[in-house]
């Protein structure tokens, strides 16, 4: 601010003088003389003038944000625990005896004694019972189909995690609003979307059994009721719509003037603003397409839930659709690609016992390579997390109809045949291609199963991961003698030091520096030097790596205690802090150490010498507390006595009602008294 002052001051002095010297001049008129603009060569007309964009693109991020693909995998993993959660109370309310008594009533008898007449006494043979239970099946489907009305348009639907977010900004907004106008405020979930078919409790299903009407869902639930009423195993199958999490669900296009009158009120219509680059016309509004756009399949649009009911003469189980008329067709429950409102992801299906089971296998036409990837992945394209999940509901003893249905399953996955396209091949559990291979990985032995479009189909379990000499020692293995890398990966660096290094030898050579991995076969077991006259083997750095624990030399023990490097030092015992991994911060590869290495001999005198340190520890930790409370207790009992010798010189009337309301320490013995007892409880 000085510095511009004076600058400013300089400027009005040079001005000043400037304009004295002026006045003190004599000054002469003259002519001049005026040029011709059209004969100076410039332009007299606009001039127009071009800026080419730059054709260069800007490297976008491989695999988006992914703070925002976070947030989308955990908001499909919460939905599709909650969705768990609905579905097994609804598994219990159709249980209710007297819903089982209504639907019960309401059946005609000739269907009751069609599924009671089908025994062993009555009909010895297998294949008779066979056909005479689907045949019940059938009947009682088809007068499920004319006997409960299905208002359409109403049920569980998939929704993307776009349509989600934009629907709970507009909710957040409408409840700001209704808070900042006047008369009753509206909740955000006070208005239900129009297919939305909210079922409370086992009277709502009751309700909807006499009303002889509801939605796809609430006939599902009613049916799998009935099936068990009639004492057939029957299990509610839900196809889990859950929050997909992959943006490349969303599929939006933009429609210039669309509005449902336009549309005829076949697409719902969501408005999503978004960071616009170029200036477009403001009518234009985002829709995503709905499955009413398309044309449903010749059976129509397939359920998200159904019954599976469990033929005892065959001993397996047989879906059931009783909307469109559909019995044990598993291959027609599957949405078609271009459905928008139901996708198939999680299939559970929900026994009467309340246990569930995946079945996806069994009604997904391509599990491995279209269905498995929807689900929320890991690294390696499994689902660990859905598996601990469904474990928890899965039933902890086993009976022959499970294994009968692992087995059926499992030869599902096996002869479900190759992918029919190149990306179907990407962490396939059975099949497998070279160009998918990670840098971590390879092909051994190299067996060829088939060919797919000229290029090698191998088997997923001859991909093996490989890893660098430095991993493997990690893990407690070192690379055998003579043994040669399978591969060469180009050499990475995650810490400063290292980056510091890589460029260096990027300088000095223009070759890319590679490192050699290798498979677990060629290596062995690492046997660390044994301790020699109490002698710790230590590392460059003085310490001991003890990864695992094969890592520990023979005639060793590890001490994982805090601070007995300390008493170590003190005795003078020869010892080795154990390296148990590595913490990377800020670019630093910084050690965990975890206690240490002794020999044997050692043990019993340094764990004494320890155990002795923290008890001496201990004890002068509570004589530094009772110190300090000791201080604590003089500073009262003095503050105290001053407050009694001022209210005694100084007090009047307002005082005195105040120690009559206030509990005082009348004497010094009293407040010695509380003190010793407040030390005794410390100590």
């Amino acid at each position: 601010m000085v510095r511009d002052d004076l600058a400013d001051a300089g400027h009005a002095n040079f001005e000043t003088k400037t304009l004295e010297s002026d006045d003190e001049m004599e000054w002469e008129e003259v002519d001049v003389l005026q040029d011709d603009p059209k004969d100076s060569g410039l332009p007299t007309q606009n001039v127009e003038v071009i800026l080419e964009q730059s054709t260069q693109k800007q490297k976008k991020r491989v695999g988006g944000d992914p703070v925002q693909r976070k947030l989308r995998l955990e908001a499909h993993k919460t939905h599709t625990v909650a969705l768990l959660a609905s579905f097994s109370l609804r598994n219990r309310w159709i249980n209710d005896p007297l819903l089982h008594a209504r639907l019960l009533s309401l059946t005609p008898l000739p269907l009751q004694m069609s599924f009671s007449m089908i025994h062993k006494k009555t009909e010895p043979d297998a294949s008779r019972r066979t056909r005479l239970f689907q045949t019940a099946c059938f009947k009682l489907t088809e007068w499920w189909q004319s006997f409960f009305h299905v208002i359409k348009g109403k049920g569980m639907r998939s929704r993307t995690f776009l349509e989600v977010e934009t629907q709970r900004i507009q909710n957040e907004k409408q409840s700001i609003a209704d808070l900042k106008g006047k008369g009753k405020v509206r909740t955000a979930n006070s208005e239900e979307p129009p297919w939305s078919d909210r079922v409370r409790s086992a009277k709502s299903l009751m309700k909807h059994a006499l009303l002889q009407k509801g939605s796809a869902d609430t006939s599902a639930l009613l049916f799998t009721a009935l099936c068990r009423a009639l004492d057939v195993p029957a299990r509610l199958v839900v196809s889990l719509q859950s929050v997909p999490w992959s943006s490349k669900s969303e599929t939006l296009k933009t429609d210039v003037g669309a509005s449902p009158l336009h549309n005829g009120g076949t697409q719902d219509e969501v408005i999503v603003r978004k960071k616009r680059s170029r200036p477009r016309d403001r009518n234009a509004r985002v829709v995503l397409p709905r499955a009413s756009s398309t044309e449903p399949p010749l059976e129509g649009w397939p359920p998200v839930i159904w019954t599976e009911v469990f033929s005892r003469p065959e001993g397996r189980w047989i879906p059931i659709d009783p909307i469109r008329y559909l019995v044990d067709k598993k291959k027609l429950f599957e949405p078609p690609a271009n459905c928008r409102v139901n996708r198939m992801m999680y299939v559970v299906a929900f026994e009467e016992d309340g246990y569930a089971r995946d079945v996806t296998l069994r009604y997904a036409k391509e599990f491995a390579a279209k269905t498995a990837k929807a689900r929320a992945l890991t690294k390696r394209g499994q689902s660990e997390w859905w598996q601990r999940i469904i474990s928890m509901l899965t039933r902890p003893y086993r009976l022959h109809r499970d294994d009968v249905e692992d087995g059926e399953l499992e030869s599902l996955q096996y002869i479900e045949g190759m992918p029919t396209s190149i990306n179907g091949f990407k962490d396939h559990p059975i099949y497998a291609l070279e160009r998918h291979l990670r840098r971590d990985e390879i092909i051994h032995p190299m067996k060829e199963i088939g060919i797919f479009r000229g290029e090698p189909v191998y088997s997923r379990s001859s991909v093996q991961r490989v890893r660098t000499a430095e991993t493997w020692i990690r893990e407690g293995k070192v690379i055998r003698e003579g043994q040669q890398p399978l591969k060469r990966i180009v050499k990475r660096a995650h810490t400063i030091n290292r980056k510091r290094a890589l460029e260096l030898a990027k300088t000095e050579s223009p070759e890319v520096p590679t490192l050699g991995v290798y498979a677990e076969w060629q290596t062995e077991l690492y046997v660390p030097e044994p301790v020699v006259d109490g002698r710790i083997p230590k590392n460059d750095f003085g310490n001991i790596n003890l990864f695992v624990s094969s890592m520990l030399p023979a005639g060793a023990v590890h001490l994982p205690f805090q601070g007995i490097s300390k008493v170590a030092k003190e005795i003078g015992i020869d010892f080795a802090p154990a390296v148990t991994g590595f913490e990377f911060r800020k670019g630093h590869a910084n050690p965990i150490i975890s206690g240490i290495v002794v020999a044997e001999e050692n043990q019993e005198l340094i764990v004494s010498a320890y155990w002795e340190s923290v008890q001496a520890n201990q004890e002068a930790e509570n004589l530094k507390r009772r110190e300090r409370v000791l201080r604590r207790w003089s500073k009262l009992i003095l503050g105290l006595q001053v407050r009694k010798r001022l209210q005694e010189e100084y007090g009047g009337s307002e005082n005195k009602v105040d120690e009559a309301e206030t509990p005082q320490v009348s004497s010094d013995t009293e407040a010695h008294t509380l003190r010793d007892a407040s030390l005794g409880n410390t100590t």
